[in-house]
């Protein structure tokens, strides 16, 4: 994903990432704080960014307060395109 530090960054989302979005009540702007912030793992051919409490609190050392955005994790598929949006405030359980 072409990210630009300003947040400035086009987001093409799903039909059913924008279902889960209004499901879940999860923001276009959480979204792009996620990706633009959150740590990136690999998931087979997918990207999960997530923005876990051990990474807010480094981020919060740094001057940047993301506690409002934690436990929200971003599937993006390798054409860049949101699949799927939820929240998890358990680390050690996201899935993989």
């Amino acid at each position: 994903m072409n990210k630009k530090l300003d947040g400035a960054f086009e987001i093409q989302i799903s039909r059913h990432g924008r279902w889960r979005m209004a499901q879940r009540n999860i923001s276009l702007q959480s979204i792009k704080v996620t990706i633009l912030y959150g740590r990136c793992l690999r998931s087979g051919s997918e990207l999960l960014y997530r923005l876990d409490h051990r990474w807010i609190r480094e981020l919060l050392a740094q001057g940047i307060d993301l506690q409002l955005y934690e436990g929200i994790i971003v599937v993006v598929t390798s054409t860049d395109l949101v699949v799927t949006v939820y929240r998890n405030h358990t680390p050690r359980r996201v899935r993989q």
